[in-house]
């Protein structure tokens, strides 16, 4: 084969090649890797309805567009923010917040799974775990009063701080015009307390909700809410009554 063709064809194919490598985008074949420096975060003790808020960094150590399709949090904790999209060598923040309401007593562990575009770990976990003291013992959590339409309904509630904990009682107010409340310091098992005296106001038949806000004098806990809920079933109508209406 003469030299000339030989040089032509390798020409051709040297420029074919070129013309293909530049149809392809400069970075192709390259993905991103996830790259998660703490994925468990123990925090210190709280009290039951404190909000604990942590930041857990993420950074992309590939060569490609680190997409976070989703964070999916277990009930109680929440996915407050986080980056949509992480470029190559870039970091950001996924912020989980946690509710601590009901958890007084107990040691809480909620995780959050977050969905990625990197191949390699396109899911995992992140963990926001620690203890949750009782700020005081409340019997019941949500006082229910049942009766007839015309009745006046009446309930109690103990609130009893922690030895850990202690505090006053200000105020305790309702805020719906459903109930009134009389707050009496006493002691119960030997320790101070607190008995909520519950009145209904309303007498017509229905289902109604109130809060009672107490006011306390804890630096941490300076207000409570407590839920009251009402039931007044439609008065039974008499017999004769019924007959004579027809």
């Amino acid at each position: 084969m003469p030299i000339r063709d030989i040089t032509v064809r390798r020409g051709c194919l040297w420029a074919l090649f070129i013309l293909l490598a530049g149809s392809f985008p400069a970075g192709a074949g390259a993905v991103p890797a996830l790259f998660v420096p703490e994925r468990g975060f123990e925090f210190a003790p709280v009290i039951d309805g404190e909000t604990v808020v942590h930041d857990f960094a993420i950074a992309n150590r590939g060569g490609a567009p680190l997409v976070i399709h989703q964070v999916r949090a277990d009930c109680g904790c929440t996915a407050v923010s986080y980056p949509r999209q992480v470029p190559p060598g870039g970091e950001g923040k996924i912020r989980l917040r946690l509710d601590t309401s009901g958890y007084g007593g107990r040691r809480v562990e909620k995780t959050a799974e977050v969905l990625t575009s990197d191949p390699a770990e396109p899911a995992f976990r992140l963990r926001l775990a620690g203890e949750v003291q009782r700020l005081a013992l409340i019997q019941p959590r949500v006082l229910q009063l049942r009766g007839a339409a015309g009745e006046r309904l009446r309930g109690e509630i103990l609130v009893q701080p922690e030895p850990g904990h202690p505090f006053r009682i200000l105020e305790a107010r309702a805020g719906g015009g459903t109930i009134r409340v009389e707050t009496l310091a006493e002691e119960h098992n030997g320790r101070p307390a607190f008995r909520l005296r519950v009145e209904t106001l309303r007498t017509e038949a229905g289902s109604y909700n109130d809060t009672i806000r107490l006011k306390t004098d804890h630096p941490r806990r300076p207000e409570l809410d407590l839920r009251v809920f009402v039931y007044l079933r439609p008065a039974a109508t008499p017999a004769g009554a019924a007959e004579g209406g027809r």
